[in-house]
């Protein structure tokens, strides 16, 4: 290991118990925060911890849905204006991996978790009439959010949990989650890591799809995130609202 990753591993381990993560899943994790190149960080250890929580949470996949969302870089005023969804593993057979590129902003569960720097929880009959339209799909019945940060250190994203249980965030499993979210946001690099939200409201997955479909096959402009989410907040059609009490914070 060389003197750059020790460093990394142990500020790990100084910040995090492995309280609620199985003792080999958390070294593993802990291996690949250490060893893996910065570029391909991230990508490997939220997988490794997606394919993890996805066994505890789920052994006999009865439908659940594990995504990490990634702060988009921020404009020319320093300001973050939307998340993006980085990568998604499920157990129900419409929610395998994803890896779609969809932004999500303020009106959503996920964009006021990291605004308003606590857990959101959600769950009962009306998920899918309430939140299933914005940014979520599929048969959901509980929906919970946690911000990915670092006490002082800003924000770099969140962590949403998806299942079609009612009642299925118990305390043991949040505690689960909060070890897990603690343990990813170290693949995160520093500079990744933002204090400035200033998330705007976007359109729904349906409105952004054709958006960013005609943008990739658009000779005289670049794919870029940046480019992709200049033309989603560009976009002038109706979009819509989430309302603030369909939820339950959580300090």
């Amino acid at each position: 290991m060389t003197p750059r990753y020790a460093i990394i591993a142990e500020q790990i381990q100084r910040s995090l118990t492995h309280d609620h993560i199985p003792s080999a899943y958390y070294q593993d994790i802990v291996e690949a925060c250490t060893n893996q190149e910065p570029a391909l960080r991230f990508e490997t250890v939220s997988f490794l911890a997606q394919t993890q929580m996805r066994h505890i949470l789920d052994p006999l996949a009865e439908g659940c849905l594990i995504s990490f969302l990634r702060c988009s870089p921020p404009g020319e005023d320093g300001r973050v204006r939307t998340l993006y969804h980085a990568s998604s593993l499920g157990t129900v057979e419409c929610l395998e991996r994803q890896t779609e590129l969809i932004f999500i902003g303020s009106n959503s569960m996920s964009g006021q978790c990291v605004l308003r720097e606590r857990d959101l929880l959600y769950e009962g009959h009306q998920v899918n009439k309430r939140l299933r339209s914005l940014f979520l799909e599929g048969p959901l019945m509980s929906v919970f959010v946690t911000p990915l940060r670092i006490q002082g250190g800003g924000i770099g994203g969140a962590l949403t949990i998806s299942s079609i249980r009612e009642g299925f965030f118990t305390p043991e499993r949040i505690a689960l989650l909060h070890a897990y979210a603690e343990l990813v946001v170290h693949a995160i690099p520093s500079c990744e890591m933002y204090s400035l939200l200033d998330l705007s409201p976007v359109p729904n997955v349906s409105q952004q799809r054709p958006i960013l479909e005609m943008l990739r096959h658009d000779p005289d402009r670049y794919f870029s995130l940046g480019n992709a989410e200049e033309a989603v907040l560009a976009y002038r059609g109706h979009i819509p609202s989430i309302r603030e009490r369909s939820w339950m914070e959580r300090e």
